[in-house]
């Protein structure tokens, strides 16, 4: 089974050029990009079991982030947008993994499993969905 650490370093190279293509900021495993009134969120979620993780989008208008920087402060702990990842959105959206569902597995076993090509083959099957799915969610969420 290919583990956290070589998948995260992999995810961290195959992530970057089509993030940085649609304009999102950040750095892993959290991201942003400001488009018009509205911040749109991209998180990477890894299972705490092992072997699995997900990539969730979000949006936030102008309106719900100083809504939410208003609650936090009042409950004492201050909050700067900043600091506002796609946890604190109300609506999440999950990227769909090659499997057709939301978890992008990295847990293969038999021959090979383990070795550095699970993890740039898994990370290499995000990048695509970052690349094939995320646009489209922009333009009809934001």
């Amino acid at each position: 089974m290919a583990d956290r650490k070589s998948v995260t370093v992999e995810l961290r190279l195959a992530l970057r050029a089509p993030l940085l293509a649609l304009g999102f900021e950040g750095k892993f495993p959290n991201y942003r990009k400001r488009i018009g009134v509205v911040q749109a969120f991209l998180m990477v979620m890894f299972d705490r079991y092992g072997g699995a993780f997900y990539i969730e989008v979000g949006f936030l208008s102008e309106t719900e982030i100083e809504s939410l920087i208003r609650a936090w402060t009042q409950a004492g702990t201050p909050l700067v947008e900043d600091q506002l990842t796609c946890a604190h959105c109300r609506t999440r959206l999950r990227l769909v993994a090659p499997s057709g569902g939301d978890w992008f597995n990295f847990s293969a076993k038999g021959p090979g499993a383990g070795d550095v090509a699970v993890s740039k083959q898994v990370a290499e099957q995000a990048a695509e969905a970052v690349k094939n799915q995320l646009e489209d969610l922009i333009s009809v969420h934001a």
